[in-house]
């Protein structure tokens, strides 16, 4: 399950990254700078895991990655249906607050869930999990391009990510209610 996960997660990503520069340039001709900011807004969250990890220890680690999911998947969608550059903001924003925080948790699940002795091997495969999601990924946004045109990279995009909550489903059995400090 965690490595199914972790492939739905990097393919979601990585279907998104693959057309986000199209579409802010096709769609809202973005210059440079624009771009600029748009990222420097995007990598907020980033920098805020830190303050909110005292937050998150409340929390189980899959109900936070589940949360993730939903909310890496809001954002791709919003991003496929905004139609001003104050959507495109809230979308990253929302998209990026998902991704950033999944990262490390998704790490975390690995380490909690693999017996000692085996978690670099298994990190190192959960790895080279999410390499091959990155390929499936950018042939899923090359696709979804030619279909249905780059709103349909990113409604692919949050497919991709909220599949990966089929995934989180079993790992809550097995964790049951139990709290961890990330």
């Amino acid at each position: 399950c965690l490595f199914a996960l972790s492939f739905m997660l990097s393919g979601g990503f990585n279907t998104w990254r693959s057309g986000k520069n199209n579409l802010l340039v096709e769609r809202f001709d973005v210059s440079g700078e624009e771009r600029g900011l748009l990222e420097a807004v995007r990598e907020i969250p980033g920098l805020a895991v830190v303050g909110m990890t005292a937050v998150l220890a409340m929390f189980s680690e899959v109900s936070i990655v589940a949360l993730c999911l939903v909310l890496f998947s809001v954002g791709s969608w919003m991003f496929a249906e905004a139609t001003s550059m104050n959507q495109i903001y809230v979308a990253m924003v929302v998209g990026s607050i998902g991704l950033h925080v999944m990262i490390p948790m998704r790490q975390s699940l690995l380490l909690a869930a693999t017996p000692e002795g085996q978690k670099g091997r298994i990190l190192g495969l959960a790895q080279s999990v999410a390499a091959a999601s990155a390929i499936a990924g950018g042939a899923l946004a090359a696709t979804m391009n030619r279909w249905f045109g780059l709103s349909g990279v990113f409604h692919s995009a949050a497919a991709f990510s909220a599949l990966g909550l089929v995934f989180v489903l079993p790992l809550w059995k097995l964790q049951g209610d139990r709290k961890r400090v990330v």
